[in-house]
């Protein structure tokens, strides 16, 4: 008696029964009884993994049948790699099968037919880009695989994905599909001088315009940039105009003068000087270390902190010719000497080590500050500097000194011993120090007097002010600069208690 017959008679039969059966042994009618009466979903997988042929018309009538009761994406994938290619043939109509398989079919074929079905379901941009970009079938440059690449290339509407087909892909015929779907550069620049504000969409489509004149590298595009770095009246455009213009700038296919980034600096829009920073950065333009320090200089506590921020990175990024000027500002012992010694160690370079080793050493810097100098050591990588963490670790009583030091030497492959143990005496110091800090802190002190005790809130909701610890977040209630009280500070508090009472 076949399957068939065992399902149609009798229904009790054990659904374990089928996959044991060889299924490679069975007839397409015994399949469709078997998948009929089964629904878990594993049992399902496995009696489609090793059925027959997925090529013979009679079995993919069969696993039609199968395929929409399978929703975990996991198993489809697996089912896909099982039956190959030809999966896609009669799994696409079920809209169930996932798109990176789709994207697997595109990319290994090599069956036409079943290319052309996939092309037809796939939807996902990045994963057809990729296909088109990648080595496979569709880099044939002849007719077979052209309908399959239209078909593909219709789908993409991104423009930044298009651009990049363009110029990766290793096959003319898909390159050359891209570029006709491309505005040219005299559209683009047509858009990015029009100089309409009176909708903010088209303040974003001139940005997107300034984006992709960025790839055109040619001088009339880096002109069209250029107006609209001095001209256009909205602050976003402004600023992807000088990204774009830097990335020309840095293809040097087209001269561009550094002085219209630094000029840039000076721009009322925070954003459009963030943009000019990151372009002098990345140009490691000289002239632009005194101006970009001058962001350094200038910060005061409470302001917002991101373009000093974008300044110090910008000045590690110069590097050697910065160097030079840092240290001499470091020996001038500026206020704001800890971000001086964060742009020193962002260089990375040897001619920094003193002043890095002075700043570690220095009680008076927070700590946060010595993580970034520990970083700018393990930049380093010299003898002396991989000795002076050594000798931090050895010292540090900062948990998350001890912790960054510690990266830092596992990183540059520097054995420590007893490393574990020294991470957790520093923890207890740090625990004990914040169990005191919060006993002293009462109604009435000054918020900074307070952070000093626990460090700096996190957040503020309100007169809350909300502190993370390890141990648990406690609030305090601040109201004219003054604590007013605190609420949870009791339950981080015995939290600290008992967690140091577990360590004895």
């Amino acid at each position: 008696m076949g399957l068939f017959d065992i399902f149609r008679k009798n229904k009790e039969v054990k659904k374990e029964e089928a996959v044991r059966k060889d299924v490679r042994d069975m007839s397409w009618q015994e399949l469709r009884a078997v998948i009929g009466e089964v629904s878990d979903q594993n049992t399902l997988f496995e009696i489609a993994a090793k059925a027959p042929s997925a090529m013979d018309d009679d079995v993919r009538y069969v696993l039609r049948i199968a395929i929409p009761k399978i929703k975990d994406p996991d198993l489809l994938r697996k089912l896909a790699m099982a039956q190959k290619a030809s999966l896609a043939r009669f799994t696409v109509n079920t809209g169930v099968l996932p798109q990176d398989v789709l994207a697997r079919v595109l990319k290994f074929g090599p069956d036409d037919s079943v290319m052309q079905d996939a092309a037809k379901y796939i939807r996902d941009e990045k994963l057809i880009a990729d296909v088109l970009i990648c080595q496979s079938p569709l880099h044939d440059d002849t007719y077979e695989y052209t309908p399959i690449v239209k078909t593909l290339i219709e789908k993409v509407n991104n423009i930044k994905l298009l651009r990049k087909i363009e110029q990766e892909a290793q096959s003319r015929w898909v390159a050359s599909f891209a570029r006709k779907k491309l505005p040219d550069e005299k559209e683009y620049i047509e858009i990015l001088v029009q100089n309409r504000v009176d909708k903010f969409t088209e303040n974003n489509i001139r940005g997107a315009a300034a984006d992709e004149l960025a790839f055109s590298r040619t001088p009339e595009a880096a002109e069209a940039l250029l107006n609209a770095i001095h001209n256009d009246p909205a602050w976003n455009v402004r600023g992807r105009a000088l990204t774009a213009l830097g990335k020309i700038a840095l293809s040097k296919e087209v001269p561009v003068d550094e002085d219209v980034f630094i000029d840039a600096l000076k721009d009322p829009e925070k954003y459009v000087s963030e943009c000019a920073i990151d372009v002098l950065g990345k140009m490691k333009c000289t002239k632009a270390v005194e101006p970009l320090l001058d962001f350094v200089r200038n910060y005061q506590e409470g302001q917002d902190f991101t373009l000093a921020s974008a300044a110090i990175k910008a000045l590690g990024a110069i590097g050697e010719d910065a160097v030079p000027v840092l240290l001499q500002e470091e020996k001038n012992g500026p206020a704001n000497r800890g971000f001086v010694l964060r742009a020193l160690a962002a260089t990375g370079l040897p001619a920094a080590f003193d002043a890095l080793k002075n700043g570690l050493a220095d009680a008076s810097l927070p700590g946060y500050e010595h993580e970034y100098i520990a970083k700018g050591l393990e930049k380093i990588g010299t003898e002396e500097a991989i000795a002076c963490l050594k000798d931090a670790l050895e010292t540090a009583e900062d948990d998350g000194l001890v912790k960054t030091v510690a990266g830092c030497l596992e990183r540059l492959n520097v054995p420590v011993d007893s490393l574990e143990e020294k991470k957790k005496a520093a923890e207890i110091k740090s625990a004990k120090k914040l169990l005191d800090g919060l006993k002293a802190i009462h109604p009435g002190m000054s918020e900074d007097e307070a952070d000093d005790l626990v460090g700096p809130g996190v957040f503020q909701m309100g007169a809350n002010v909300v502190h993370k610890t390890k141990y648990g977040e406690f609030q305090l209630l601040v109201a004219g600069g003054r604590v007013t009280g605190a609420m949870q500070i009791e339950r981080v508090i015995a939290n600290i208690e008992k967690w140091l009472e577990e360590q004895g």
